[in-house]
């Protein structure tokens, strides 16, 4: 195997996509491949694996989606938040007695929603993204563990930054870069994003390109008072 093999030399054509290419998984299946190759070797081996999800679009697949779906219709952003923060103090994650911060004056109440299975749609979709970043990350270690070399390989894991506000926090025919007409120049293969999303547009299909907006990017930051792109105290 070339020791400087890199995802560009993956024959990801057009036909690939069309056979409906995951990014997520295409990224774990060449590390992999890469690994088993350079964990036989005697000698040191690096391997640089960064994935693009959980960031939007909010593409997963049905069946990750399909295990959050309820959780998150049953209980909306402002009971999970509570929820999370109780787990939080609970674990010891947090000093003793802090409080939880206020959120953004511009969030209504999940009970007075009117789309309550779209809005639980989206947190399900970035739900299973984690997800299926968590089982795809899971095979590396495995790999250097039958390899023999556990002991002797250095793992890091890091992510970037918190959940970001992008996709509001009501439905919209914006797409990120273009509006309600679908957008055929982004995919290698031509086909059409529709712009926007909505109960008449559910995010987690290769065609659309949506993001969980404000109200669950407050929640997954708990007990944090903002989001990405926004920064306190340095």
């Amino acid at each position: 195997m070339p020791s400087r093999e890199t995802i560009s030399t993956l024959p990801i054509t057009v036909e690939v996509c069309r056979q409906r290419l995951f990014m997520t998984d295409a990224f774990s299946d060449h590390a992999v491949r890469s690994l088993e190759g350079a964990a036989t070797d005697d000698k040191p081996f690096f391997l640089y694996v960064a994935y693009i999800a959980p960031h939007w679009p909010l593409h997963a697949h049905e069946k990750d989606i399909a295990v959050y779906r309820d959780r998150y219709r049953e209980r909306g952003w402002d009971e999970w938040r509570q929820t999370r923060f109780a787990k939080q103090n609970e674990l010891g994650l947090l000093p003793p007695g802090i409080e939880r911060a206020t959120k953004s004056t511009s969030l209504h109440r999940w009970k007075g929603d009117p789309h309550q299975d779209w809005q639980a749609e989206r947190m399900a979709a970035y739900a299973a993204q984690i997800t299926n970043v968590d089982r795809d990350v899971g095979r590396i270690p495995d790999v250097v563990k039958h390899s023999g070399k556990e002991r002797d390989t250095h793992i890091l894991f890091l992510s970037d930054n918190a959940a970001a506000p992008d996709g509001g926090v009501r439905p919209s025919t914006y797409g990120f870069g273009f509006n309600a007409e679908p957008n055929t120049t982004w995919r290698g293969d031509g086909g059409a994003i529709k712009g926007g999303s909505g109960p008449e547009l559910q995010p987690g299909t290769h065609d659309t390109f949506a993001a969980c907006g404000l109200a669950w990017a407050t929640t997954s930051n708990t007990p944090l008072r903002d989001t990405k792109q926004s920064a306190y105290e340095g």
